[in-house]
């Protein structure tokens, strides 16, 4: 018998769908993946985790440091906000701000843990340069006060915030008069915008500036502008309008600007130097940014002193060399930075406040420590005070005598002690032997021979008629000896050169 299978009946193949994913999860997902890629872009947020991987430990740091910044919560209405937003445009355009007296808007604001209050809001003045971002520097003005309080992100400027920050607290131990800052967190409208730094001005009785708006102005009709437009600035009060002692302080303030007297007889020198000294070291600039520099008057020794404020543009306008023409100030200048460039210093401010350098280095999140940054300052202001090459020397033959040209290439005065005549010694120079009309550039010292300064692009030569036995003495080796006036300062030693015989 044969026994066929059996065939079971065949059945369509069926499938049976999963469930899909909740319409609550799908929409829970896109949002979340929204809201990160939004603090992304407004919070770099991707540059936390780039230096949470890199370090984890100074990030977190970070972190810890930058929840306990106080919190500045702004409020403005929509319709002031966009009246801001059309300045802002503006100003784009024009590649500067012009500030007029009604543009400002109300606002409320609430400061850390202080109450709230009303407050008047408008654009700083000046280059557009912190407007081209999506974050914008303000200033704020509270009620009661005339003072304008200045707030300016600080991005990835985290470094060059630090400086500010830095040189204004080491003009607050030198005893100087100062603005101070703080790192804070804004929020605007709702808005987080990260963090920023609130720069309140210093308090005086009378207080003066240079004032920029003229060059800004100027700046925006196309002009262009010379000295980093500091030949349209004009003296201006910003606080003690009334004070009785208001117009002799103008008076002398708009002396300093024209020259008419050297600046020793309307400020102190020594004191002046020491603040163009700290200004080298912690903000490497030679002078201070005159469109925020302010002067406190003392009507009791009618002098002026500068008072330290931060720089809110990229672009620093320093004063002119000409405004600091005077060698008192040159020298107490030169002495400061000698006592600046030294490792002592900056071991006496590591142990001083170097524990507040390295917080804020690490609230304003910038990358390793701040002192690699302090030493290469220091190596530069000590390679200014030894330069290679400090004076140019040339001798010429000009009928039957010598005669030697010297040209002062630094910003402080230089003493000739003399020529050495191939090692045969030094021989001082007698300053009769200069030329009668070019002793207007050197510093009258009794009988040593002392260059000014230099001043401008154009080189200013000293011609001093020299005995010949004197140049013929040392054959083709002849060495001028020079070191800075009255400045512990190495001594230079200049190849002279040789030029053409002058018929």
């Amino acid at each position: 018998m044969r026994i066929s299978p059996t065939r079971r009946p065949t059945t369509p193949f069926s499938y049976h769908a999963r469930p899909g994913p909740s319409p609550i999860l799908v929409g829970l997902v896109l949002l979340v993946a929204f809201v990160l890629g939004f603090l992304t872009h407004e919070q770099g947020w991707h540059e936390v985790v780039l230096r949470w991987a890199r370090d984890p430990r100074a990030t977190f740091a970070v972190w810890r440091v930058r929840t306990t910044l106080p919190l500045v919560v702004l409020d403005v209405r929509f319709a002031d906000y966009q009246q801001l937003v059309s300045l802002h445009e503006r100003s784009l355009r024009l590649g500067v701000h012009v500030p007029v007296v009604d543009e400002s808007v109300a606002a409320t604001a609430t400061f850390g843990a202080g109450a709230r209050e009303t407050v008047a809001v408008r654009l700083p003045g000046g280059p557009a340069t912190w407007l081209e971002s999506d974050v914008w520097s303000l200033e704020l003005r509270r009620a009661g006060t005339t003072d304008w309080v200045r707030i300016v992100p600080v991005g990835e400027a985290a470094e060059s915030t630090w400086q500010q920050w830095a040189y204004l607290e080491a003009l607050r131990r030198e005893g100087f008069a100062t603005a101070s800052q703080a790192p804070v967190r804004l929020q605007l409208n709702g808005r987080d915008l990260g963090l920023y730094v609130l720069e309140t001005p210093a308090l005086a009785e009378l207080l003066l500036a240079f004032d920029p708006q003229p060059a800004w102005a100027a700046l925006a009709a196309g002009e262009p502008l010379s000295e980093d437009g500091f030949r349209y600035a004009d003296v201006t009060i910003i606080a003690g309008a009334t004070s009785p002692d208001a117009p002799e302080a103008l008076a002398r303030l708009r002396t300093a600007q024209a020259g008419a007297a050297p600046l020793s007889e309307l400020c102190d020198a020594e004191s002046l130097g020491r603040f163009l000294a700290l200004t080298a070291l912690w903000l490497g600039e030679p002078a201070p940014d005159w469109r925020t520099l302010r002067w406190a008057y003392d009507p009791v020794t009618q002098q002026l002193a500068p008072v330290g404020a931060g720089l809110p543009w990229a672009a620093v306008a320093p004063l002119p060399d000409a405004f600091f023409d005077d060698p008192a100030v040159q020298v107490a200048y030169a002495r400061a930075l000698v006592e600046l460039s030294a490792p002592a210093y900056l071991s006496q401010v590591r142990g001083a406040w170097g524990d507040s350098l390295e917080a804020q280095w690490l609230a304003l999140g910038a990358e390793g420590t701040p002192w690699p940054l302090l030493e290469a300052r220091q190596q530069m202001l000590r390679a200014r005070l030894a330069p290679e090459r400090a004076v140019a020397a040339a001798l010429a033959r000009e009928g039957a005598n010598f005669v030697l040209r010297l040209t002062n290439l630094q910003p402080f005065p230089v003493r000739i002690a003399g020529l050495d005549a191939g090692g045969a010694g030094v021989r001082a120079l007698d300053p009769a032997w200069v030329f009668p009309e070019d002793r207007a550039l050197l510093v009258e010292t009794g009988d040593a021979l002392v260059l000014r300064a230099a001043q401008g692009a154009l080189p200013q030569p000293v011609r001093v008629r020299l005995p010949w036995n004197l140049t013929t003495a040392g054959g083709d080796a002849l060495t001028l000896v020079a070191r800075l006036w009255d400045v512990s300062a190495p001594e230079l030693r200049i190849p002279v050169m040789d030029l053409e015989i002058i018929p």
